[in-house]
């Protein structure tokens, strides 16, 4: 009866164990999936953003620095600043304006594996010095850049250590680094 016993409590003892194991293996898989609510970097970063499209056979650019910042585990700050211009068929600058704003946005995780974020324009705090209109910003921003309450899905996908990559569903659009 004794060794019978025994035999029983190792048994139990390894099935106990092996479950804790599995349960422990399962909380920490499922933690490190599942962190919707923290931000891929908790400082901001800097960078460079360079548009071209077409408009009416006009050449639009748009040259600005953007800094990026996720605040806290729902908001996301980007400052921009930099010009739009457009030029006539001739290569002349048309019309050129300044840009110069923060955007605060409200996000959602969409997809932990593909990194991809629903921004919420919450607030757009305008300087006096930007004067793009918004027939002219919406041939090179997102709407979310110059109307409040619009969203924009984009991916934010961590390249280095010290670098992000900012793309919408057409193509990348911003480096981002860390210092």
């Amino acid at each position: 009866m004794s060794n019978i016993k025994t035999k029983n409590i190792i048994i139990s003892t390894v099935l106990v164990t092996a479950v804790l194991v599995l349960y422990a293996i399962y909380t920490v898989f499922s933690y490190q999936n599942n962190r919707v609510d923290e931000p891929i970097y908790n400082y901001g970063c800097r960078g460079n953003i360079s548009v071209e499209s077409i408009y009416n056979d006009k050449l639009v650019t748009m040259n600005a620095n953007v800094y990026f910042s996720f605040l806290n585990s729902h908001n996301i700050i980007y400052a921009i600043s930099g010009t739009a211009t457009m030029y006539n068929e001739k290569n002349e600058v048309i019309k050129k304006q300044t840009i110069l704003r923060n955007i605060y946005y409200s996000y959602r995780v969409e997809s932990v594996r593909q990194h991809t974020y629903t921004l919420n324009s919450e607030r757009i705090d305008v300087n006096a010095i930007d004067n793009i209109d918004n027939n002219f910003a919406s041939l090179v921003m997102f709407d979310s850049m110059f109307k409040v309450g619009y969203n924009d899905i984009v991916v934010i996908k961590p390249k280095t250590e010290n670098t992000i990559l900012i793309s919408n569903n057409q193509s990348p659009f911003m480096m981002c680094v860390y210092h």
